[in-house]
This record gives structure tokens, C-alpha cells and sequence, in this order.
């Protein structure tokens, strides 16, 4: 895996894409200069706007997050459910309470508590979690119905 970092994946996908800025601001709503925040690196986006670009490169979550070299999207259909949702349902498969996934994840109880509750987790923790409690990435968004991380 080439670990390239989120701002040159976007910014390759992009213009792999031919897509302009403008034309991603159509189908996403995200402003041109928020765009380029992203892919200089200054800003990252948070779980609903990477979501947003993933669909709209027809990329992976898991792809856009550096969690593999492959951008196929793994099942082209949302799937039911919330991230808290999700999060609680691989914690389970994993037998973990909320207490030892926090400490997997090196955070707090009350953290994964709140994003269990709903709480979009950040754009670093949503790596960690998909790489930690190995599932997709795009599973845990909503994105997949298939819950098993792309190699």
C-alpha cells in the first residue's frame, strides 16, 4: 500500500475524474475553496463530506482514507443503519465493550459513547476504526452493505 496521504488521493482522483472543483461543487455542494483546503492539505473533511466525494469519484471511503490502494466502491448501494450503529455492531462482533474499544482505539469511553449515540467520529478516528475493529470503511458510513475491509 502506498499510503499516500488524503490531499494527493483526492487531488489525483479528481483529476484522474477530469473533474473541475466547479463540477464537484455540483454534485457534492462543497465549495470550490473548501475543495482546495482539502487538496493542499490544510483542512480534511469531516464523515459527511468525505462521504460526498467518495460518491461523487466513485471511490471508496477506504481509498480516499489511505486504508487501501484499491478505489473500487464495494457495494454500490447505501445500506441501512447509522455509523453509531455500525460502530456498535462491530465492537459486538469483536466482543468488546465500549471500555476496551476505547482503549483499542486509544481514546475515551465517553468518545465512543457519544459516537454510538451518533456523533460523527472524526476523520483520523474513522481510519482507526475501520483499520482497528478491521471492517470497511464505507460499510461503517453507510456506504456498503458489506462489512469486511477492501484489501
Amino acid at each position: 500500500m502506498k499510503h499516500d496521504p488524503f490531499n494527493v488521493r483526492l487531488y489525483r482522483t479528481r483529476s484522474a475524474r477530469s473533474l473541475t472543483m466547479t463540477e464537484v461543487h455540483a454534485m457534492t455542494g462543497i465549495a470550490p475553496r473548501m475543495q482546495n483546503l482539502y487538496e493542499s492539505g490544510v483542512h480534511i473533511p469531516g464523515v459527511p463530506a468525505l462521504t460526498k466525494l467518495a460518491i461523487c469519484m466513485d471511490v471508496s471511503v477506504d481509498y480516499l482514507l489511505g486504508l487501501t490502494d484499491d478505489r473500487r466502491r464495494h457495494g454500490r448501494h447505501e445500506a441501512a443503519g447509522s455509523v453509531g450503529e455500525r460502530l456498535k455492531t462491530a465492537r459486538g462482533t469483536l466482543n468488546l465493550s465500549q471500555d476496551s474499544l476505547a482503549q483499542l482505539l486509544r481514546t475515551s469511553r465517553s468518545r465512543v459513547a457519544k459516537w454510538e449515540a451518533g456523533q460523527y467520529p472524526g476523520f483520523w478516528s474513522l481510519a482507526e476504526i475501520a483499520a482497528k475493529c478491521k471492517v470497511s470503511a464505507d460499510w461503517l458510513v453507510g456506504l456498503s452493505d458489506n462489512m469486511e475491509p477492501v484489501a
